[in-house]
Formats: C-alpha cells, structure tokens, sequence
C-alpha cells in the first residue's frame, strides 16, 4: 500500500495547524503595499548616510523538558526521554533575525513579557546597529503596544526604528519563526536539560556557532512566503 500511495504522488508527512483567522485578502494588501513602505524607509536612510537592515522580530519559550520529535534509534529499542515530573521550567527569549545577511540576535527575555521589555529589546537592536536604518517587522502580540513601545523608544532618543506590523496570524512571513525552528532543532528536540543553566548554555552554544555561518542561516531564514527576495536596500 505504501509503494502505491507513492506512485500515485503522496508521501508521509506531518500535517501542521493552520489558523483559520487569517485574513487573504489583509495578507495580500500588505504585500502589495510592502516594496513601497520600505522603499520609503530606504530613502530615508540614505538621506541620513545609513543603509536600511530588515529585522523580523518575535519572542519563544523553550522548556527545559525538550521537545519530542522522530529521530533515529537502533531497532528493538525503545527511545525514551527524560521529564522532569509536571516541572514544565522554560526560558522565553527575544529574537531579530535578517533574513537578508543571514544575521541574527537573541536576548533572553522575563518570563512575563511586557511592552517595556520589547521596547528595551528595541533599544538593545538600534544600539546594536547604530549605522543602520532598522525596517522592523513584528507580529500583533499584545505587548508590541504601540503607544507604550514608541514611548521607549522616545526616552532612548532612538531614531533609527521603523515598525511595520505583519497582518494578523501570519507566521509564515515572519523569519524569526524559522530561528525558532532551528533552534528548537538543535537544543531541545529529544533532549532534556538538568537544570534551566544549562539549557541557557546550549541556547547560548547555538547561538555562537550559527552566528558565524551566514550562508547558512540566510538559507535557514527564507521566510515561506518570499516578501524579502527582490528588495533593493
């Protein structure tokens, strides 16, 4: 049956949530708004003598218990991972990725994030690259307020930061969803940590290992719907 269902065409996999909130018509108005909005950015930039950089942001938890996920084991065996008895500990991080450089950043984050956290993460992003133009694209989350972030933002004098919101439930234009994804992949996939220090260590480990393969990540960072391929910054 197996060897049928391939001829015909298929082959297994596994399916993945799809919201049903998502709005086509919002996402496609957006892309066809998007060249323009950072062609204006860009032009502002080059006024003040600095390249734009785009940064999509987004913030994640990783547990301490790990991730379940199929892998290989010898046969007759029976693959097990430990879990820490209803201990669900976890660390939320706060991430930008350039899909476009194949750059990233990661900042470990409260474990209830606010406004003011992510206005700082902002902070922390211009001071990062304080000869660039930073196009942020973040989600709808609660606490990318916009009166309480640019706030922030203001009290810092940063003047490099411009943000633009993706439409509502649009994870696949986000490439930050794709670091996650990464790293996910790389720390906590089958794997259980003792302790949260040493799941901030093999975060931290990732982080300094993929941060030097540019190529790599720009690869790992294509966001499932193309936004970013033919803009000129």
């Amino acid at each position: 049956m197996c060897e049928l269902l391939k001829e015909m065409g298929f082959s297994y996999k596994r399916p993945r949530m799809k919201s049903l909130l998502a709005d086509p018509i919002e996402q496609e108005l957006f892309l066809k708004a998007f060249p323009e909005r950072i062609e204006e950015i860009v032009k502002k930039g080059k006024e003040k003598g600095r390249k734009a950089k785009i940064l999509c942001t987004d913030e994640a938890g990783f547990r301490r218990d790990g991730t379940l996920h199929s892998g290989w084991y010898r046969k007759g065996e029976i693959a097990e991972i430990p879990e820490s008895n209803g201990r669900f500990e976890s660390i939320k991080m706060l991430g930008a990725v350039d899909p476009l450089e194949g750059d990233f950043t990661l900042k470990k984050a409260p474990k209830r994030i606010v406004s003011e956290d992510y206005g700082d993460f902002l902070v922390y992003l211009s001071k990062r690259y304080p000869d660039r133009e930073l196009i942020v694209l973040e989600d709808n989350a609660p606490w990318h307020s916009e009166k309480r972030v640019w706030k922030v933002l203001k009290d810092n004098e940063i003047d490099n930061v411009h943000r633009i919101r993706f439409p509502k439930y649009s994870p696949k234009m986000n490439s930050c969803e794709k670091l996650w994804k990464w790293l996910r992949e790389s720390v906590t996939h089958c794997r259980y940590h003792e302790s949260l220090k040493d799941l901030m260590a093999c975060i931290w480990s990732f982080y300094r290992r993929v941060w030097r393969d540019k190529e790599k990540a720009k690869i790992r960072f294509q966001s499932e719907i193309p936004i970013f391929s033919n803009l000129a910054l």
